[in-house]
C-alpha cells in the first residue's frame, strides 16, 4: 500500500485517519498474496464496508482507491476477490467499465457464448469466473439464462 505521505486526498479527512479507519479492520499479518479477510461491518450480500467522512463506502473499493492512489468516479465498479467477497486485498480486485443501460457492461455477447460453451464441455464454473472477472453464481446465472442472460443466445 502507499505510504500516508503519498495518498490522494478523495476523502475530506487527512490521510493518516483514513488509513486508521481502514487498517483497524484488516489482519494484522498481510501476505499480499492470500486474501485480506475484512473483519469490519458487511452488507447483506457479504461485501465489507466501513464509514469514512460520515458516508458508507465499499472496504474493497477503498482498498482499491488507497492502493491505486485515486479516487473512482461512482461509475465504475470494483469487483471483489472471486474466492471470497470479504477480500479486500487490492491485488485481487478488478475494476470494470462504467455502467451502460443500468447494468454493469462487462461482458461481450462473444463472451457470454464463450461461457456457455466452457460449460457445455465441463469446465468448472469457478475456472470459467476467474477468467472473465465474474462470480460462480453470475457464471451459473449466464449458464442456466436467467435474469437479463435469457435474451442472448
Amino acid at each position: 500500500m502507499p505510504t500516508v505521505a503519498t495518498m490522494n486526498q478523495p476523502y475530506n479527512l487527512p490521510p493518516e485517519q483514513l488509513f486508521e479507519c481502514f487498517e483497524r479492520f484488516l489482519p494484522a499479518e498481510r501476505d499480499p498474496q492470500s486474501c485480506w479477510i475484512w473483519r469490519g461491518a458487511n452488507t447483506g450480500n457479504g461485501c465489507g464496508w466501513l464509514y469514512i467522512d460520515g458516508r458508507r463506502v465499499r472496504a474493497q473499493r477503498f482498498s482499491y482507491e488507497i492502493e491505486h492512489n485515486i479516487k473512482l468516479s461512482p461509475d465504475v465498479r470494483v469487483l471483489p476477490c472471486v474466492e471470497s467477497r470479504l477480500c479486500v486485498n487490492p491485488a485481487h480486485a478488478t475494476q470494470l467499465g462504467e455502467r451502460g443501460r443500468g447494468h454493469w457492461s462487462t461482458l461481450t455477447i462473444n463472451d457470454v457464448r464463450e461461457i456457455r460453451r466452457l460449460a457445455s464441455t465441463g469446465a468448472r464454473r469457478m475456472d470459467i469466473a476467474r477468467r472473465f472477472g465474474l462470480s460462480r453464481s453470475a457464471v451459473g446465472n449466464i449458464v442456466n439464462r436467467r435474469g437479463n442472460w435469457g435474451r442472448v443466445e
